[in-house]
């Protein structure tokens, strides 16, 4: 019908509208490009709102997708309503969540709530008027297939709302694209004003204190009767300090868990790729993000001397954060890193699932 009319540049109805396989998925089409972008809807019939009320997930109960129109709300009410209603065996608790998931649907600053929610946008973004549009266009389709488009006045105004609602798609491609390429750029100069900082730090703990790392923490918790299992040995060997001398402690240890900063395996702390040619973002080290340090979780094992008391703080030395490393050049060669801090464990005595 609308054929005689594509001459005068009048643009054809989307052929790919179509109605999603799957009731729990959202369809929203590119128009630009006649994409299909999905995204999944809530798993359950039901959601809490911030607000603590419980919300029905109105596609899910009558099992139409985000881009269903009225009449195609209405139709899937009817169909399920046959059944639900008490009447024909169903329960009044279900045929009040189809009439108030219909309602939901039919109202559209309701419908637009729901839809904020289940795609985590604000309302009046450019998702929600991508998915309003979206829906104009199955409408229309809707519209011409039931043959209610008729006449030339109307095979008119049904082609200008189809190009106008196309037209509105392609528009917010296009705001969408810009978007995206901005909070990337935005992302890549905060990252870059991170790593700066970040290196340095590292350059000026380098020229200091003969770039030893700084100490690291821990909190060793046990129990009584954990105690009492590292010391059944009797305690035959003795545990030595830095300089080797007997502290008194036990070497009956327990291992805890310590996350110590380490210099990147990758760029050996310099922070970037090798190579100078390429734009700044594309330099900073992949594994490290530019800040030429990582973060590691290793175990260490703690010895422990008898009697020990709940609060006490027993040092492992060598096993805090690594010693950083000097800049050799400014091609990226590092020296050697400097000695390790240490780890300073603060022992906690549980009893009863307490701690004492």
């Amino acid at each position: 019908m609308r054929a005689a009319f594509l001459s005068g540049g009048v643009a054809s109805p989307p052929c790919f509208m179509r109605r999603a396989p799957h009731p729990r998925k959202y369809v929203v089409w590119d128009c630009a490009c006649a994409r299909r972008v999905c995204r999944t809807a809530a798993a359950s019939t039901s959601m809490t709102s911030t607000d603590g009320e419980l919300e029905l997930n109105a596609y899910d109960v009558l099992g139409v997708d985000v881009t269903a129109s009225h009449r195609t709300v209405r139709d899937a009410f009817r169909r399920k309503a046959k059944d639900a209603h008490p009447d024909r065996g169903g329960t009044s608790e279900g045929f009040d969540a189809l009439k108030r998931a219909q309602d939901v649907l039919i109202d559209d600053n309701a419908r637009a709530k729901l839809d904020a929610k289940l795609m985590d946008v604000s309302i009046g973004s450019l998702s929600l008027e991508e998915l309003k549009w979206s829906r104009e266009l199955v409408r229309l389709a809707e519209e011409e297939e039931a043959g209610e488009v008729r006449g030339a006045e109307a095979v008119l105004a049904s082609a200008r709302a189809y190009a106008v609602a196309e037209r509105a798609l392609a528009q917010i491609a296009v705001k969408k694209k810009k978007d995206a390429a901005k909070l990337a750029e935005d992302k890549k100069t905060q990252l870059l004003s991170l790593a700066a900082t970040k290196r340095r730090k590292n350059a000026q703990m380098a020229s200091q204190n003969d770039a030893k790392g700084e100490d690291a923490t821990a909190t060793l918790l046990l129990t009584p009767e954990m105690l009492d299992t590292v010391f059944q040995d009797g305690g035959k060997e003795s545990a030595l300090g830095r300089d080797g001398t007997d502290t008194g402690r036990s070497a009956g240890g327990v291992s805890v868990d310590a996350t110590v900063e380490t210099n990147c395996p990758k760029c050996h702390g310099w922070g970037e790729k090798e190579g100078h040619w390429t734009m700044a973002i594309d330099k900073l080290c992949v594994k490290c993000d530019g800040f030429g340090r990582v973060a590691v979780t290793r175990k260490v094992k703690v010895s422990l001397r008898k009697g020990i008391a709940d609060g006490e703080t027993v040092t492992v030395f060598g096993a805090g954060h690594a010693g950083y490393r000097r800049i050799a050049n400014a091609l990226g060669a590092m020296g050697d890193a400097g000695d390790a801090g240490d780890l300073l464990v603060k022992v906690r005595v549980l009893k009863e699932g307490r701690v004492l």
